[in-house]
């Protein structure tokens, strides 16, 4: 259905009737208004200030080569990521292989993960052998490709069954590959563009390989030189330049998105069973991949487990243990602080979006857009706010809670999809059954919509904390003083610290982000995939 049913009239006067929540109404257009406008509002004190601000010019000298470089890392990256997410999604949509299901576990893994995690694996690994771009590019392949082969495989499940087999009936598989890829392609690009936009905010990689990053940069002018006003002006630059490339991209590919979020009645895409020698083919394939991706994992592990071969030292892990006992609270109060905002706006938006197809794609849009921001832009804005407001305002910009609703308005987009596609699969025959009977919106909100929003909604806080907790950027500049995060925890220690401790710090970190993508795995639908 591509518009908002007709309003129906209640049969019975009394209590708001469920009707409301399928006509149209003005409502809707000020409640996706407002919330935009809440997740841009951090950034708003920082645009006023690199616009009033006056200094040296930001795009020359060191700044305007981090800048190239980062752009040129984050293209590189993408394309790779591109080259080898797109086939790797076609595989997962259309056949059967072993080690299929291991393979989008780990596929997951790394997008739970701080990028400066996995740097540091391949670091320890290769020692100085990717000092220079050609580190932060393995990374952030190695990040974005998950990205775009998820992308491609949502594209892709959209498809048909009547489609695919009409399309293996007159070319074969290469045909049903063609049609596939074709259809998914627009998706997996807004995937890799979304991916090398994260890429150039990100200053971790960078910091490990000895890399001049924009991200960096902003962090320098903000924390070492003291200069805020230059700050503003890198971050909006940065901001600016991404928005560029981004947001035509990000309006191009929302309607493609939004049909694929409509509820369907079709039969799905029943995937081909490989056997023989091309079963064989799909599993080395699969395992070279799943490889690649676990590699940085040996280089985090590998100290660790010469202290415990040589000397049987069980130190580090225990003060791997004690660091999480001591910064564990404060981790899941960010986790589970910017999960709810971001479930709560996420979710608002998708019901005042409704069905209406052309509310839809703008919301996507939109979405698309503010995942692009860099985090340094919201965060540098709330200290902005923080700065100019007065003491009675610490509870709320000064405190773990302007971290958590930083994050929750950084995040919301995602929880935004979630709610749109759950939005998307419910019927309008429940609402009009429940006005025929009388049902108050109440009542039909507690026993109807909030059980089938559950699962979308539980999936959605989970991911979104996991996503603020790997947030390295936000929480450098935002945490209060004794409050850092778990994953902050390591990348303050990680240039003096002992390998082994990193290493245990590490491992801890990739065990519970391993625990919590299985919970996640479960919520979503393991046997469905």
């Amino acid at each position: 259905m591509n518009a908002d049913a007709p309003p129906i009239r209640s049969l019975q006067s009394g209590p708001v009737s469920p009707l409301v929540l399928e006509a149209p109404g003005a409502w809707r257009g000020l409640v996706i208004a407002g919330i935009f406008l809440l997740a841009i509002t951090p950034a708003l004190p920082l645009l006023a200030e690199a616009l009033t601000s006056s200094g040296q010019a930001v795009m020359s000298g060191v700044f305007a080569a981090a800048v190239q470089g980062g752009l040129v890392i984050g293209v590189l990256a993408a394309s790779v990521a591109l080259v080898l997410g797109v086939p790797t999604g076609v595989a997962l949509t259309l056949y059967d292989f072993p080690g299929r299901r291991a393979l989008m576990v780990v596929l997951a893994l790394p997008l739970l993960l701080p990028p400066f995690l996995i740097a540091l694996g391949w670091s320890m690994l290769a020692g100085g052998g990717l000092d220079g771009p050609a580190g932060p590019i393995v990374v952030f392949a190695s990040w974005i490709l998950p990205l775009v082969a998820f992308a491609t495989y949502a594209g892709g499940a959209g498809l048909s069954a009547t489609a695919v087999e009409a399309a293996r009936l007159a070319g074969g598989e290469r045909g049903a590959i063609v049609l596939t890829a074709r259809h998914a392609f627009v998706p997996a690009m807004a995937a890799a563009g979304l991916g090398a936009a994260l890429s150039i905010a990100d200053p971790g990689p960078g910091q490990v390989f000895r890399v001049q990053t924009a991200a960096s940069e902003i962090l320098a002018s903000f924390a070492a030189l003291g200069d805020f006003g230059l700050a503003a002006r890198q971050s909006v630059t940065v901001a600016a330049i991404i928005l560029a490339a981004a947001g035509p991209l990000a309006f191009l590919v929302a309607p493609r998105i939004a049909e694929a979020l409509m509820a369907r009645e079709t039969r799905r895409v029943r995937r081909a069973r490989m056997r023989g020698p091309r079963a064989a083919a799909g599993a080395a394939a699969a395992v070279m991949i799943m490889a690649a991706l676990l590699t940085p994992m040996i280089g985090l592990v590998s100290p660790l487990a010469y202290s415990l071969v040589e000397g049987g030292d069980l130190r580090w892990l225990s003060r791997a243990f004690s660091e999480l006992l001591r910064t564990g609270g404060d981790t899941l109060v960010y986790a589970a602080g910017a999960g709810f905002i971001a479930v709560l706006l996420g979710f608002a938006l998708a019901v005042a979006v409704g069905r209406d197809a052309g509310r839809r794609r703008f919301a996507i849009a939109a979405c698309l857009f503010l995942l692009c921001l860099p985090p340094a832009l919201a965060a540098l804005g709330m200290i902005q706010l923080a700065t100019a407001a007065p003491a009675w305002a610490d509870p709320v910009l000064r405190s773990r809670f302007a971290l958590c609703l930083t994050l929750g308005l950084r995040l919301f987009p995602v929880a935004a999809l979630f709610g749109l596609r759950a939005q998307a699969t419910s019927s309008p025959s429940w609402t009009h059954a429940a006005a025929v009977h009388g049902v108050p919106l109440a009542l039909f909100l507690k026993r109807v919509t909030a059980p089938h929003l559950a699962p979308a909604a539980a999936a959605a806080f989970l991911l979104a904390g996991l996503l603020a907790i790997a947030d390295i950027g936000t929480a450098l500049l935002l945490h209060p003083p004794g409050a850092a995060s778990f994953p902050l925890a390591i990348f303050t220690v990680m240039a003096n610290a002992p390998e082994a401790f990193v290493a245990a710090l590490a491992l801890v970190y990739v065990a519970i982000a391993a625990m919590l993508l299985f919970a996640l795995w479960r919520l979503v639908g393991w046997k469905r995939a």
